[in-house]
């Protein structure tokens, strides 16, 4: 993932995530994040990295539930970066065709609290688009994402209000 725009500010994260299923309606999983922050010309660079463990837990076959808590420290950014672990909870509900409907809270610190919203539409049997809206501040997501024989390419495109767009490639594979 990069955002920023060049002479400004660029960041780089590349994340490594896995799931298990531990009953046919719980599950639960890990991410470890490397990310790399430069200011200016070049001049200025930081890196650091992070961990993520989350849940995810479906009652009915169309309703998922799931939550996190991310950005638990094992490389400090920063010296001086003291950050709150960022708690996240979310709701799906997805038709037996080609909807699907979700919404997340997601808490940084004390006070900074953020919600999004997204859609999945299924396009055809390997091709689904994706759209979100992220608010505080307002920004959209778009994408895309082509299922073929068990993994999945996906692309999105993050619109933002004063630092550009930003492009995610992501490749998953499932057994």
């Amino acid at each position: 993932n990069r955002f920023g725009e060049a002479g400004l500010y660029q960041e780089y994260t590349i994340t490594g995530a896995g799931s298990w299923r531990i009953r046919r309606d719980l599950s639960v999983g890990t991410a470890l994040k490397y990310r790399s922050a430069e200011f200016g010309d070049g001049q200025s660079r930081y890196a650091g990295g992070t961990l993520d463990l989350s849940a995810a837990y479906r009652a009915v076959p169309s309703l998922l539930f799931s939550g996190s808590i991310g950005g638990l420290t094992l490389d400090r950014l920063y010296d001086e970066d003291d950050t709150d672990p960022i708690l996240e909870a979310g709701a799906a509900w997805s038709s037996r065709s080609e909807v699907a409907i979700g919404a997340i809270w997601t808490r940084r610190g004390p006070g900074d609290h953020r919600f999004a919203l997204g859609q999945v539409l299924a396009l055809g049997q390997n091709f689904d688009f994706l759209a979100g809206l992220r608010f505080d501040p307002v920004r959209y997501n778009l994408g895309g994402r082509v299922l073929l024989r068990g993994t999945s390419l996906i692309y999105t495109y993050s619109g933002h209000p004063d630092l550009g767009g930003t492009h995610a490639f992501g490749f998953q594979w499932s057994r």
